[in-house]
């Protein structure tokens, strides 16, 4: 037990990382809402006191957890191990990371890198128009945001069992 907490923070507020992590999510998500956040490419002592927890951590877990949803399980593994690899006891740039991701997976990441990590551009999009039917469905999806990263779309199926798929990002 006194290992799912998070030392003496977890011990005396009851909170599990996973109950931080969510609390640091939507504290982004709050933030970014009333464009109060800032890009991760900023020096620390540029950030606020708040958005440095903000950004630094909530943003940063938030945007690799969709990158890695994004890519799925074995690739990111693949890339992550290869970045390894190729990186260890060295002093890689995020242009490494980058570079090695992109090599790896054989995908541009530019969305995630330049625009997630480097800007504080919005990754929104809408459902405009859906058409479904026993076997198929069609949707209709509008960008409306500023980053043109990848989108996931999951529906259920009749039997209760959800389908996922990825979209390339668009304009």
């Amino acid at each position: 037990e006194y290992f799912n907490r998070i030392g003496r923070w977890g011990k005396w507020t009851g909170n599990t990382r996973a109950d931080l992590r969510l609390k640091q999510y939507y504290r982004y998500l709050g933030d970014a809402r009333l464009n109060n956040d800032q890009a991760l490419s900023n020096r620390s002592e540029n950030y606020t006191l708040r958005n440095y927890s903000d950004m630094v951590y909530g943003k940063t877990s938030l945007g690799f957890q969709y990158l890695y949803n994004y890519l799925g399980d074995s690739l990111f593994d693949v890339a992550m191990q290869s970045y390894y690899e190729t990186w260890k006891f060295k002093h890689p740039h995020p242009t490494d990371l980058k570079n090695a991701l992109e090599k790896s997976t054989g995908k541009s990441l530019d969305w995630f890198f330049d625009q997630w990590l480097g800007t504080t551009e919005k990754l929104d999009y809408a459902v405009t128009d859906l058409n479904t039917s026993p076997v198929a469905f069609d949707v209709t999806l509008k960008n409306c945001g500023e980053i043109n990263g990848p989108v996931s779309i999951a529906r259920l199926t009749n039997d209760g069992k959800q389908e996922n798929y990825w979209v390339d990002g668009f304009d």
